[in-house]
């Protein structure tokens, strides 16, 4: 198969809207001019180009391994990497809440705020996903109670 081999959408009578790509889950952003790739509601990233991100839809598809994001992209809505101070950035609805040092904080600070205006929220992987900071259901002192 060729690299780039686009798994093509069913063609609407109108034909394809602007701005979009003929591969499924491949769409141009005009605001940041970059090609967006989703899959079943999951943001896998944007490209600078349609073929990378074609092939970034198509790996996925195949093996099921979300694409390793840029430094200055987020897996998560809402969020996106703020380079004069190196932190990460919350929007919500074109509004600014703050800057944070983890993405996993700015997640959190867009999901109280997503709250409040009944918006999906962010799925936030738990701390002790990687085996760090795992409750083990004891308080500080180490005693467990009766």
């Amino acid at each position: 198969m060729p690299p780039f081999a686009p798994i093509l959408k069913k063609r609407r009578s109108s034909g394809p809207s602007r701005g979009s790509s003929q591969c499924e889950g491949v769409f141009q952003s005009k605001t940041i001019n970059k090609w967006k790739v989703e899959f079943k509601g999951k943001r896998l990233g944007t490209y600078t180009t349609e073929e990378a991100a074609v092939r970034a839809y198509r790996q996925y598809v195949k093996d099921g391994i979300a694409p390793k994001p840029a430094v200055n992209s987020s897996q998560f809505k809402g969020i996106s990497w703020y380079k004069k101070t190196h932190q990460w950035k919350v929007t919500c609805r074109q509004k600014h809440y703050g800057l944070y040092p983890t993405e996993e904080e700015a997640a959190q600070e867009y999901n109280s705020v997503a709250v409040g205006l009944r918006l999906p929220l962010n799925v936030i992987p738990a701390a002790g996903a990687a085996g760090v900071g795992i409750d083990t259901g004891t308080d500080a002192g180490g005693d467990a109670g009766p």
